[in-house]
């Protein structure tokens, strides 16, 4: 079932600071993904000029946890899943590198991963979401079509999960296969923004390669089907593992 999104966006002390070379913001956004059941995970983002760092808030634990999402149209349940460790994830954009945290099936690894060329087509439509008018911008990212919407009002380069490289910041970006789907449902800019970035600068001195953080993932997940097979009944066929699959973890 589709879910149902609401836009909250609100404005503090927004000033016409598209002239201001100082810019100081924070963005609270939604992550749905709807795989074989919908995961949803908040995380709020706080940037400036040069730098943005999204971490991961209000993180459930202790397995499936079942939401009804209620509107004049009726009702649709999710179904966000849960995790026994509950660091949260972050990702983190300066000028020269681009760092993430991921916690996968439970073990924590903070990775470093290239900068990725952003190859975006802008167009000239445009929409309103909240009181910002947002520009629609198109690109390929690793085998998936995205649709972005971003907003010049707020000209930073910025944007939820690894998204960056437009010329405003992103307030809603998803898939076309309709799996991912980001939304900005608070925006806070102004002078009394506290944008101090809380960020642990000693896990970021040895992090993994995207190779070697890829390589980790597979033993992971062939550790799981493993402890799975050991579990069957005596003669039974083992337990085998479709690593073609695309979204299969």
């Amino acid at each position: 079932q589709k879910a149902i999104f609401y836009f909250l966006l609100v404005i503090l002390n927004l000033p016409a600071f598209a002239q201001d070379f100082n810019i100081c913001g924070n963005v609270k956004y939604l992550h749905v993904e709807n795989l074989a059941t919908t995961q949803m995970s908040n995380y709020e983002m706080t940037f400036d000029n040069v730098q943005s760092f999204s971490k991961e808030v209000n993180v459930e634990t202790s397995g499936n946890i079942e939401k009804e999402i209620s509107s004049g149209k009726g009702s649709t349940k999710n179904t966000e899943i849960g995790r026994k460790n509950n660091t949260p994830r972050y990702f983190y954009n300066n000028k020269s590198n681009f760092y993430f945290k991921d916690v996968f099936f439970d073990e924590t690894m903070v990775v470093i991963e290239d900068q990725y060329t952003w190859d975006w087509k802008i167009d000239k439509e445009t929409k309103k979401i909240g009181q910002f008018t947002a520009q629609k911008a198109t690109v390929n990212f690793r085998g998936r079509d995205y649709i972005a919407w971003f907003t010049g009002e707020i000209p930073v380069p910025f944007g939820p999960w690894k998204f960056k490289g437009l010329p405003g910041l992103i307030l809603e970006v998803y898939d076309t296969d309709n799996i991912f789907h980001i939304s900005a449902t608070q925006v806070k800019v102004g002078k009394e923004v506290n944008c101090n970035l809380l960020i642990d600068k000693d896990e970021l001195k040895t992090p993994l390669s995207i190779i070697d953080y890829l390589a980790q993932k597979e033993k992971l997940v062939d550790a799981m089907f493993a402890q799975i097979s050991s579990k069957l009944p005596k003669g039974s066929p083992t337990f085998k593992r479709d690593k073609n699959c695309a979204d299969c973890g």
